[in-house]
């Protein structure tokens, strides 16, 4: 039996496909949403005036730099992958598993 699953990102605000992920700090606390290209172009444009009067603090950091080597289920990102691609769960080569395919790895372990 082979078995496809296909994961689709949506907009948090409103629920139609998203294209971009962006990530922010406020407070100290990071948050990440998921936004169509209006949604995004809207949130850029809400910053705007803040970011313009803001003064920033240190060197924007790569995308790299901010993955950790392990999840919120304890397990190294390359095990989850190799586990998703042998039950043919679709994921990313690199960048964010998906919480779908973490919570089907964890209910497997």
């Amino acid at each position: 039996m082979s078995r496809h699953t296909q994961i689709e990102i949506v907009d948090d605000l409103d629920g139609s496909p998203a294209e971009k992920t962006i990530t922010f700090t406020v407070d100290g606390a990071r948050y990440e949403i998921d936004l169509s290209e209006a949604n995004a172009a809207a949130f850029t444009d809400a910053l705007s005036p803040y970011l313009k009067a803001a003064r920033k603090t240190g060197r924007r950091t790569s995308s790299r730099s901010r993955v950790s080597s392990t999840n919120a289920a304890g397990a190294p990102a390359k095990m989850v992958r190799d586990w998703a691609k042998a039950q043919g769960i679709a994921v990313n080569e690199r960048g964010r598993i998906f919480q779908s395919v973490m919570d089907q790895y964890a209910a497997a372990h």
